[in-house]
């Protein structure tokens, strides 16, 4: 079962629970418990993934400009031979 958190606009409390993605929570833990329903609402959490995201565009940069000094330095070669021949 996924993790959630949610946040209290009434109390402002903040928790985390374990439910199935097709149930939904509208009261919150502190607030039954002091016989007020205050209402919920979900916060996104984050996913690990994306915390790396950064550091992933820069590898990708990395490569992109590796390739792009490769096919220089080939077009480069690719010319020389080409006087080479019509010499």
């Amino acid at each position: 079962m996924p993790k959630y958190t949610y946040k209290c606009q009434k109390c402002e409390y903040i928790f985390d629970t374990f439910h199935s993605i097709k149930t939904t929570l509208e009261n919150c833990e502190k607030c039954v418990t002091q016989e007020v329903f205050g209402s919920l609402e979900r916060i996104p959490s984050s996913i690990l993934g994306i915390t790396n995201k950064s550091r992933d565009g820069q590898v990708v940069d990395e490569f992109i400009k590796t390739t792009k000094d490769e096919i220089q330095q080939y077009k480069k070669e690719l010319r020389g031979k080409e006087i080479e021949n019509n010499d």
